[in-house]
C-alpha cells in the first residue's frame, strides 16, 4: 500500500489564512477559494452557464453551501452561537473579512465560491443514497500520481495548515497564543477506484455533478481524474474508508521542540515519523538534516518541501504501521 501525503485546504497563497481547529476539536479544513465562479465578484464570467460532464447545469459551491458537521453545529448551539456553515466560521475568525486567491483579496461582499475537494464528511451536504467520498486531481499532480502507480487500495493522508481557535466573549477567534499554527494530518481516504473520461467511465453518476472535477471544462482535460473512496478500510472493516479526525496532538507533523526546530517553522517535521532514507517523492536527501549543536547535541529534523501537492511514500512498513495506528486511535467527525 502506497501512502500519499496530500496537501489540501487554506494556505498562505490560497485563502491567506490557516484552517481552524475548532474548540470542540473539529479539524475544519477550509477548501481553497475559486472566485472565478462567484456571482458578484467575477464580472468576466457573469452570465456564463457552466455545464457538467453530462451537460447538466453546474453550480460551484460556496462556503455558505457547506454545513458544519452535525456534532460541531450541536457544540455551537450549546454555546449559544448560531454558526451552521463554513461561511459562518470564516466570518467569525476573519474580522477583517478578506480571503485571498493568488494574493488577490476578496471582501465579505463576495459570494466566496470554493473548490470543494476532497469531500470526506457525510453531513456537510445533502447526500444521495449512493454517496461516497470523492477526491479529484488534475494536471501535474495527477501526472505525478499516474507515474508513481497510485491505484486501488492506496491511501491518501490529507494534511494542511491549522491553527487553534477559542470562544472569546461569545465570539470565535484564532487563539492569540497560537500565532503560527502547524501542519497536521486532518483526514484520510483509501482508494476504491479512479474514474476519468477514459477509465471506469461507467462508474460516473449524476449525483457526483456537484464536485468541481466533473465540471465539463475540467472533466474534458486529458489529465483529470476523480478518486472514489472505499466504504470501509481493507484492513479494518469496522472503520470507514475515509474520514476527518478530531484534534489530537499525535496528528501534528510539525516538530514542536525548540531543539529540532530552531526557527519554529511549520514545515520542519518530526524526524521520528519521517526518518532518514525514507523515500518520499519531491524530497531530495538533503531534506533530512542531522547536525550537532554547540553543546554537542544531535539535532534531527525533516524539512518538508513547499512545492507539490502529493508526496508519495512507498515501501515503508513503518509508515504503514503509523498510518494504521493514526486511523485506529483517533475519533472521526460525523
Amino acid at each position: 500500500m502506497k501512502v500519499i501525503l496530500s496537501r489540501k485546504g487554506f494556505d498562505s497563497a490560497s485563502g491567506g489564512h490557516p484552517s481552524p481547529i475548532l474548540p470542540d476539536g473539529t479539524l475544519l479544513s477550509i477548501p481553497i477559494p475559486s472566485m472565478n465562479y462567484s456571482s458578484n465578484c467575477s464580472p468576466k464570467f457573469k452570465g456564463v452557464k457552466w455545464k457538467t460532464w453530462d451537460n447538466q447545469d453546474f453550480k460551484q459551491l460556496s462556503y455558505s453551501d457547506l454545513s458544519l458537521p452535525k456534532s460541531t453545529k450541536r457544540f455551537f448551539k450549546e454555546n449559544n452561537m448560531h454558526l451552521t456553515t463554513f461561511r459562518d466560521v470564516l466570518n467569525e475568525i476573519l474580522p477583517k473579512g478578506k480571503i485571498y486567491q493568488d494574493d488577490r483579496p476578496y471582501s465579505k461582499e463576495c459570494e466566496w465560491t470554493c473548490h470543494f475537494d476532497p469531500d470526506l464528511i457525510p453531513s456537510i451536504l445533502k447526500r444521495h443514497k449512493n454517496w461516497c467520498s470523492l477526491f479529484g486531481q488534475a494536471d501535474k499532480p495527477e501526472s505525478h500520481l499516474q507515474k508513481n502507480g497510485v491505484r486501488q487500495g492506496d491511501l491518501f493522508l490529507f494534511f494542511g495548515w491549522f491553527r487553534k481557535t477559542l470562544i472569546i466573549n461569545g465570539n470565535l477567534r484564532f487563539d492569540p497564543n497560537d500565532k503560527q499554527g502547524v501542519h497536521l494530518i486532518y483526514g484520510y481516504m483509501q482508494i476504491n477506484c479512479k474514474i476519468s473520461k477514459s477509465a471506469n467511465f461507467e462508474r460516473v453518476e449524476s449525483w457526483m455533478n456537484y464536485h468541481p472535477h466533473f465540471r465539463y471544462g475540467l472533466w474534458n482535460e486529458n489529465l483529470n481524474a476523480v478518486y472514489m473512496g472505499k466504504k470501509s478500510l481493507t484492513w479494518d472493516k469496522q472503520k470507514p474508508g475515509s474520514g476527518v479526525f478530531l484534534y489530537n496532538p499525535d496528528l501534528i507533523l510539525t516538530d514542536l521542540t525548540l531543539l529540532n526546530n530552531p526557527r519554529k517553522r511549520k514545515s520542519f517535521w518530526r524526524y521520528d515519523i519521517f526518518p532518514k532514507n525514507l523515500k518520499i517523492t519531491h524530497h531530495k536527501p538533503q531534506r533530512w538534516v542531522e547536525e550537532k549543536t554547540e553543546n554537542g547535541i544531535c539535532r534531527k529534523y525533516f524539512k518538508s518541501t513547499g512545492r507539490g501537492q502529493e508526496f508519495i511514500i512507498s515501501d515503508s512498513s513503518k509508515i504503514i504501521d503509523w498510518v494504521q495506528s493514526i486511523i485506529h486511535n483517533n475519533e472521526i467527525v460525523g
